[in-house]
């Protein structure tokens, strides 16, 4: 366990570099390789489901991906080149994962608060100060919500 998380350390780094190199396939591989490490840390971090889900992704044509969080279920972040994102969409969703459209954000992260929501009132966007742009010759990842 340590040993991945010496690696998701390392990882974060290359990230950094291939981001501002807007080297796409390296960013996406790096998202592969903290996958796999992320799963190393425990193993109610993935299951046969998500893991089945994430091999159709990356056969569909996915170069990585990630699952934000503590993972074991949610969402999955894939990042595709343009030209294979809808094969790989189609795959997910004919196994019953739901694709939900994501963006990137210039002004920094952006979330809707959900407790209003929730007692039934309006919802309002709140803006942070994490900034992210999209690679070059890429498709912002695709959120997957397995089903």
């Amino acid at each position: 366990m340590v040993d991945a998380l010496h690696r998701l350390k390392a990882e974060t780094l290359e990230m950094k570099k291939a981001l501002l190199l807007g080297d796409v396939d390296a960013i996406g591989e790096l998202l592969h390789e903290a996958w796999e490490n992320k799963k190393r840390l425990d193993e109610g971090i993935s299951n046969g489901r998500v893991d089945r889900l994430y091999r159709i992704a990356r056969r569909e044509g996915a170069i990585g991906g990630k699952m934000p969080g503590a993972g074991g279920g949610g969402y999955f972040l894939f990042l595709t080149r343009f030209d294979r994102k809808h094969r790989v969409a189609a795959a997910l969703e004919r196994l019953g994962g739901q694709v939900v459209p994501m963006s990137f954000e210039n002004r920094g992260l952006t979330t809707w608060a959900s407790a209003s929501a929730a007692r039934g009132g309006p919802t309002r966007p709140r803006t942070g100060t994490t900034r992210s742009g999209p690679g070059r010759g890429a498709t912002p990842p695709r959120t997957t919500r397995p089903g």
